[in-house]
């Protein structure tokens, strides 16, 4: 009994689920949560990127400190002593390193601008998505109220000064708000 009435459950939620995305489709809320998720997508990697930088522009700045470090000591010591040429060795290899890192960081930079560039298409699609959403939804709205006062006044007709008529409107009415709240999925 117990499984009969979970498949009958599922069914149903599977039949108004398909009912649901129909109609969010037609109001454009699909369209909204496809350019959430891409502004989401395009955070994330912009974010990445932003914390290489930051990695890169870390790098650089130790490397440089040694750079300084090195030459102080080059320029306290005479050049006929024996560690000043391992002190211009250790120099030509910071530099060697600073030149590697200092392009990799610009390298990284342009790449955060480009990611920033994305970023703000990226929401700048989504803003508009949410505008042509909110336009059908006006729409969808000012057609539902020409419909309700429509069949409001075919019922009034049918059934004039009838408590039976705002019963069976109000009935309806009920129903399809409870099936609109239970099908309803959170994004």
């Amino acid at each position: 009994m117990y499984v009969k009435s979970e498949n009958v459950l599922r069914y149903s939620y599977e039949k108004l689920g398909g009912f649901v995305q129909a109609f969010e489709d037609l109001v454009g809320i699909s369209d909204v949560q496809e350019a959430q998720t891409s502004v989401k997508k395009a955070e994330n990697e912009f974010m990445t990127t932003r914390g290489q930088v930051q990695s890169a522009r870390s790098s650089l700045s130790s490397v440089q400190e040694k750079l300084k470090d090195v030459r102080r000591k080059l320029d306290r010591i005479p050049r006929d002593d024996e560690r000043y040429l391992a002190l211009a060795t250790e120099e030509h290899r910071i530099l060697v390193e600073e030149k590697r890192i200092k392009s990799e960081y610009e390298h990284l930079e342009a790449l955060e601008r480009d990611q920033f560039a994305l970023l703000s298409g990226a929401v700048r699609d989504s803003h508009e998505r949410e505008r042509a959403r909110a336009e059908r939804t006006k729409h969808w709205s000012v057609i539902g109220s020409v419909g309700g006062a429509a069949l409001g006044k075919n019922f009034s007709l049918k059934f004039p000064f009838s408590l039976g008529g705002v019963i069976f409107l109000l009935q309806h009415l009920r129903t399809m708000c409870c099936i609109w709240s239970c099908c309803r999925v959170e994004p």
